[in-house]
């Protein structure tokens, strides 16, 4: 829709990751400490034509199974901020400061890692989440002939 791909986090344990190859819906739930449940699901289109949708299946398991590409790096970089976040007598934060005040956040910026934390400490504390950057703008529509106002 938009030629891009991304990643949407529905606070606070539902993720959608939609790349040009296929559409991932993850749960995570942590169970302990040390351990997060995880369960994915690869989406694809209904009428996806039938030559492609071996090539979908397959890239489903070798791209996001347990022992494809994505999902052990994935395991592996959770389990190794696990092990940093335990080391919490050495640092007492995790800096995800990549793209604070800028005026447009980029795809590769952490503004939904805050966003994602200052949620978190809210409903904890039963404060209100601090706001960063620009209000999305509810006036921007597509008309009917396919452009933009």
């Amino acid at each position: 829709m938009l030629n891009t791909t991304r990643n949407t986090i529905v606070f606070p344990s539902l993720a959608i990751i939609d790349l040009n190859f296929g559409i991932q819906i993850r749960t995570m739930y942590p169970v302990a400490p040390d351990r997060t449940e995880i369960t994915g699901w690869q989406m694809m289109p209904r009428d996806v034509a039938d030559p492609v949708k071996p090539y979908r299946i397959d890239n489903a398991l070798t791209f996001w199974g347990p022992a494809g590409l994505a999902t052990p790096d994935d395991v592996e970089g959770l389990e190794q901020c696990q092990s940093g976040f335990s080391a919490i007598n050495e640092v007492g934060w995790s800096d995800i400061s990549r793209g604070m005040n800028t005026e447009e956040p980029t795809v590769v910026d952490e503004l939904q890692m805050r966003t994602f934390w200052r949620q978190w400490n809210a409903q904890l504390t039963g404060g209100h989440a601090v706001r960063e950057g620009r209000p999305y703008d509810a006036s921007y529509r597509v008309s009917n002939a396919g452009g933009a106002r």
